[in-house]
């Protein structure tokens, strides 16, 4: 039997032994395309075990100008040359552009969560807050450098957000917690390491603001008791420490130190800037309170001294009410806010100013002088009044309280005696 093709557009007749042999050929053709594909699966999977297919790091970079950034930041970079794929991992507070996370936290409904970017776009973006920028090479064997990456990515396309905390959920413990299941092992609480951390983020708030102390006294002021209690030893990290730390931290699978610090590369070189310590503003406070006080016994720049008493119980009256908003707003969030300085900041001098009776402003001096002498001398069960120099503040309200109750009594036997 033949088959025939039409004669007038030129084709000829072919045999079945022909058909034949080209159904052969084309299925030696596909089955030589599946072995193709599973070379070239058998080779990826090969290449994914040599050590340089996957390179997974961690990037610190310094403190930034902005308050949400002051404290520096941390994040994960999982890069493949092979197949030309870079990425950064972090874990950022969730913003919308017309939102601030300054009234998100007091309001106690700041979120975050895990955030991918092409790490061009990271470093760019660094770049231009004039940031500087440190890269550590992770000492991760090929399979735990598969696993972080998978967990990574299950982490950003999960879509979880969780309550963004200075003293939980932060930029550190998240990214940490994930190397952890990467590695199976909680490896940053180990009795070795945690040995080397503080048992609360309250002793090493000064170092880790140690570029924005202003900012630093802003969130020593704000953080409540729950930053004083003891944590879990990955709560404790910050970006700071990254390099000082985790040198310490063994790899259970290969014995090695998760970084070498030597080993880090500068990737962009910020420029550094000064900063003013609060210590100094505080002691100058004092001093000019001190100064002040003695004149006034002697009578003298009464006019001065007022000027000086309002500006501090302007202060006193708006740090109160961002305090006692957040103990507001912490009752309908379910979780109470309590903060010692409550006792020393509060929105009285408001309605005291608007009173302007004198027998109030008494009372208000002898009860506030009392809290201000029993804090201080129960400062060290007061963690908020032992940095920055805030017990000098406490002190310089305490010793103008005082005058003010002893200038009320002056009056008072003046106007006894002319009697």
């Amino acid at each position: 039997m033949r088959f025939f093709q039409n004669k007038t557009i030129g084709w000829k007749p072919m045999c079945i032994s022909q058909v034949a042999y080209r159904l052969f050929a084309l299925v030696i053709l596909l089955v030589m395309g599946h072995f193709s594909v599973w070379a070239t699966e058998a080779d990826l999977r090969e290449l994914m075990q040599e050590d340089d297919y996957i390179k997974a790091s961690l990037i610190v970079v310094s403190p930034g100008d902005a308050i949400y950034s002051a404290g520096g930041h941390l994040a994960i970079r999982m890069s493949c040359p092979v197949q030309s794929v870079d990425y950064v991992y972090e874990f950022d507070a969730a913003l919308n552009d017309d939102e601030s996370l300054v009234l998100l936290y007091l309001n106690r409904k700041l979120r975050g969560e895990y955030i991918r970017l092409f790490a061009s776009d990271f470093l760019n973006n660094v770049h231009k807050e004039n940031r500087q920028t440190e890269e550590y090479p992770l000492n991760l064997t090929p399979e735990q450098e598969v696993a972080l990456w998978a967990n990574l990515d299950d982490a950003v396309d999960g879509g979880s957000d969780f309550p963004f905390s200075p003293s939980e959920h932060n930029c550190c413990s998240m990214l940490l917690s994930v190397i952890e299941s990467a590695l199976q092992e909680s490896v940053f609480s180990s009795p070795d390491v945690a040995e080397r951390l503080e048992d609360s983020g309250r002793k090493s708030i000064e170092d880790f603001f140690s570029r924005a102390p202003f900012t630093g006294l802003l969130w020593n002021t704000l953080l409540g008791r729950e930053f004083d209690t003891p944590k879990q030893a990955i709560n404790l990290y910050y970006p700071k420490m990254i390099g000082k730390t985790l040198p310490f931290v063994k790899n259970p699978a290969n014995g090695k130190p998760l970084i070498d610090s030597k080993s880090n590369a500068t990737i962009f070189k910020g420029d550094g800037y000064g900063a003013y310590a609060p210590h100094i503003v505080f002691l100058m406070v004092f001093v000019i309170a001190c100064f002040l006080t003695f004149m006034n016994v002697k009578g003298r720049m009464c006019r001065a001294s007022q000027i000086f008493d309002w500006c501090l119980l302007g202060v006193n009256a708006a740090v109160g009410c961002i305090l006692w908003y957040m103990f507001c707003a912490s009752v309908f969030t379910g979780e109470l806010y309590v903060n010692y300085l409550m006792a020393v900041f509060t929105p009285l001098p408001i309605a005291l100013m608007l009173i302007r009776k004198p027998k109030i402003w008494l009372w208000y001096a002898k009860i506030m002088s009392v809290i201000f002498a029993a804090l201080l001398i129960c400062v060290w069960f007061v963690p908020q009044l032992q940095y920055y120099g805030m017990w000098l503040l406490v002190l310089t309200m305490l010793m103008r309280g005082l005058y003010s109750i002893y200038k009320s009594k002056k009056k008072i036997t003046l106007k006894t005696k002319t009697l």
